[in-house]
This record gives C-alpha cells, structure tokens and sequence, in this order.
C-alpha cells in the first residue's frame, strides 16, 4: 500500500514562495508533493525592474524565469492561475485559470501571494501615474515617456514644452529616489538628438514625510538629497499629495506641480484572497507568529504577512522574504515530521542604495558613499537570483 505523500501548497511564486518551493523538494525530493500557484506565468525579479527602467533595450529575458521551467528543473508542480478562494475547513485551495476553477487540496499551506500598490484612497491616484510592479508596468511607463516627448516636439509655446517634460516622482523612500535617476537617464537618451528640448525637462520627487529614507542613516539622507539635487532632481520633503491630475500633482498644500508623468512610489499593501473562516489581518498584511505560522496549516511568508520583531515592522523587501523562504523550509518540515518549530529572525545584511553612477552603502547604523554601488549591487542581484532559480 503506498501512502500518500505531505500536500504543500504554495500561493505566490516570488522570492519567499518559489525558494520554499525549491528548498522542501530539495530537502524531501520523495517525501513532499509541492504546488506552486501563481497568477502570473514567470518570476520576476523585482529589484531589477530600476535597472529595466532606464534601460533602451528589453531586459525581460535576463531579468524573468519561465515558472514552468522553474517547475520542471526543482521538481514541484505549477498552476497558472489566480488563487480565489481558501477553505480552512476543507484545506483546498480555489484556482481560477483560463479553462477552469480547480480545488488544489493541501496538508500545508503557504500564502506567500506579494503585495500590490497602494493608493491610499487619494484621488486620481490608480488613473493618473504609472508605478513599478510587474513587468508589463516598464513599457507602459516607457511608452508614455516617449509620449511626453513628443508631444514636447509638437509644442507651440515653451509652456507646453516644460508641462510635457516635467515628471514627477511621489515617494522618497530607496524605490523613489532610485526610480528618479532612471527616468532622467531614459529621458536625456530620447533627447540626445533633440538638445534643444533638454532646458524644458525638469525631475522632481516628492516626500510626504519630513524627510527622505526614513529610518536610514542621516549620512545617507543628507547625501543622497545632495546627489539628487546636483543631479538636477528637486527633492520636496513633507509635500503630502491630495490629488493626481492628468497633467498635475495636487498638494495638501494647494500647490500644483505641472506633471508629464507621474510614477508612484508611495507604498504597498498586502495582496488579499478570502479566506473562509476568516483570519486576522490588515493592510500590511496577515498576522503571522514568530514562527511563520498563521494557524496549525497554515504558514504565510514575504509581502503577505505583518512581522513585527522587537515590536518592529521588518522591513517588505527581497532580503527579507529570501530569509523567511529558509525558515518555512525548515518549520514545514518540522511540523510533518511533529518537530517544535523555530522562530524566525531577521538579520539585516545591509542595503545598497544607486543615485545615477554612484551610491551608498548602508550596514545597520552606518552608511557610506561608495562610487561602485552599481557595479557591487549588479553582483549581489545576480547572486540572489541564481539562488532563487538557478
């Protein structure tokens, strides 16, 4: 009589789901039966969309790998589909795909789904600005740069010039600033043969809190403003948005910034599937204990959940969901084999923050310049995406 193999199921093929996936088939190649579901048919290897973004050539091939690929290599199985609905009563799993809705039961469940952009209620937020979060997002913010430009050609007065090509960047944390310089880099490339536009383009980035990278070193905030604004990016700190317009971005203040573009960088909000019974949680995500752990079954991971430690948010980002994929490998593995399980703890290892060609290194409380952040970033980013796909 064979017995049936542990069912893991795994909703999100990020960083924190697709390293779980591969490290419990690595762990129990014969043991486990491994399930990845995911609503989009590649993983995308989100920091790098900066670098896809002031970029003129198409980086989706360097910077994606095919799940079905992933799948077939580490030996899990993959659905392309949307996960609808959770039963925690029945422990299944409802997936929408293009043909069907498919029940996916499971012994344990790992909700790793991301997150998406928040917009905060503010008006004209979703239908006015473009934001990075999938790949799709870079030609769409492309396209309407090579827009804005054009109509910059067009233009009868230097009025219409300088509203084309004024873009304005809303958040200042590392995304923000980061997604400041490869706009200016892609818009001076379309106007290298046209210099007589190159007066009109203005850059700016606004801040709603007192002052950029909250919670980074003030070595690394005042220098990173200095950067930006030798760089020719106007930095605007505590300017709190109230409204985006087609052609404008609306202050609390009453103020209006002339706008071509606007890209959203304003934060995040946790990805939402029902579940049926209902479970805790808000806006940054459910609530998960110190073990990864969302009920006995249940284990959540990366974007999706709210992790306080020492009454702290950590912070949403690659390196954390990277070290939470290790501690859901091995309390998976704990709870089947009837094990106590062990508390997750995240060690920051530091953060590379690029202004343009140079950039600063920030390890706990200490933070630097270091003219190659570019080229030490591209190493640490490939070496973290071998470690995910290979």
């Amino acid at each position: 009589m064979t017995t049936q193999k542990h069912r893991v199921v795994i909703v999100g093929a990020g960083f924190s789901g697709l390293l779980t996936a591969r490290k419990l088939r690595e762990a129990r190649p014969n043991d486990l039966d491994v399930t990845v579901v995911d609503a989009t048919d590649h993983f995308l290897f989100t920091p790098r969309l900066i670098d896809a973004l002031e970029s003129d050539r198409d980086l989706k091939d360097k910077y994606t790998a095919p799940l079905a690929a992933c799948a077939s290599r580490f030996g899990f199985a993959f659905v392309h589909g949307l996960a609808s609905h959770i039963d925690r009563v029945n422990r299944t799993v409802s997936v929408a795909t293009q043909q069907e809705i498919i029940l996916l039961p499971y012994d344990t469940l790992v909700l790793s789904q991301g997150a998406k952009v928040a917009f905060y209620n503010i008006p004209g937020c979703e239908d006015c600005s473009v934001w990075l979060k999938t790949w799709d997002d870079i030609e769409r913010v492309h396209t309407r740069l090579r827009d804005r430009v054009t109509h910059a050609l067009a233009a009868k007065t230097e009025e219409e010039r300088r509203e084309a090509l004024s873009f304005v960047i809303v958040g200042g944390g590392p995304s923000g600033i980061e997604s400041a310089f490869a706009i200016q880099t892609y818009v001076k490339r379309l106007l290298k043969d046209h210099e007589a536009l190159i007066p009109y383009a203005s850059f700016t980035l606004l801040q709603g809190a007192p002052q950029i990278l909250t919670g980074f070193p003030s070595r690394m905030v005042n220098g990173s403003r200095k950067e930006l604004m030798r760089n020719g990016i106007a930095v605007r700190e505590g300017a709190s948005v109230e409204a985006i317009e087609p052609t404008a971005v609306r202050l609390t203040t009453g103020e209006r910034i002339p706008s071509g573009l606007t890209l959203w960088a304003g934060g995040i909000e946790a990805n939402v599937i029902p579940i049926n019974p209902e479970i805790d949680r808000g806006n940054q995500g459910m609530m998960a204990d110190e073990m990864l752990r969302i009920e006995e079954h249940i284990f959540g991971g990366g974007d999706a959940i709210m992790f306080r430690q020492k009454q702290l948010l950590i912070p949403k980002n690659a390196q954390t969901a990277l070290q939470m994929a290790y501690c859901l490998t091995d309390n998976i593995l704990r709870s089947i084999d009837g094990q106590p399980l062990k508390p997750f703890r995240f060690k920051n290892l530091g953060s590379i923050l690029t202004l343009g060609s140079t950039g600063y290194i920030n390890v706990g409380p200490f933070a630097f310049k270091f003219p190659w952040a570019v080229q030490l970033r591209d190493i640490f980013y490939r070496l973290r995406q071998r470690q995910v796909v290979g």
